[in-house]
């Protein structure tokens, strides 16, 4: 049976030693939560890339889009964030608040896609990561049943 293991990277700055990064090596068994790593990945600003290591200490899958691995074998984890584009400025003298803006809201995608939508945006983000979720588990099984 080989043991896989994932490397979960974090980076933090600190004023004395400025950009630190650490590591995080889970093994990839039965008690590991692909999901739990899915929140981290979207919720934890000090989260980089996610590797998974053979016994020899190769790469296999990475969340690393710099990483020179081959598209099949790259994890996506996609975060969805509010755009907004200033059209045009009014001004009203005899208004309480002078200034008003004009603003047009566009949605982006982590991966460099956009929806005019939250709601679209939102189930694009889904779809990628539910696949991403299902190709982690995926190779957990294949690891177990080696």
């Amino acid at each position: 049976m080989e043991n896989l293991i994932g490397v979960i990277t974090f980076s933090t700055f600190s004023m004395k030693t400025g950009h630190d990064s650490y590591e995080e090596r889970v093994l990839l068994n039965e008690t590991f939560d692909p999901k739990e790593l899915l929140r981290i990945a979207l919720t934890d600003e000090s989260f980089k890339k996610f590797e998974i290591l053979n016994v020899s200490n190769e790469v296999i899958y990475s969340s690393d889009v710099r990483c020179s691995l081959p598209v099949d074998n790259l994890l996506q984890f996609v975060k969805v964030t509010k755009n907004e584009e200033i059209i045009s400025t009014t001004y009203d003298a005899y208004a309480d608040i002078p200034y008003k803006q004009k603003t047009k809201v566009t949605w982006g995608l982590s991966n460099g896609g956009y929806q005019t939508t939250r709601k679209k945006a939102q189930e694009t983000a889904d779809f990628y990561n539910n696949r991403t979720l299902r190709k982690l588990e995926g190779i957990i099984k294949m690891n177990l049943t080696k």
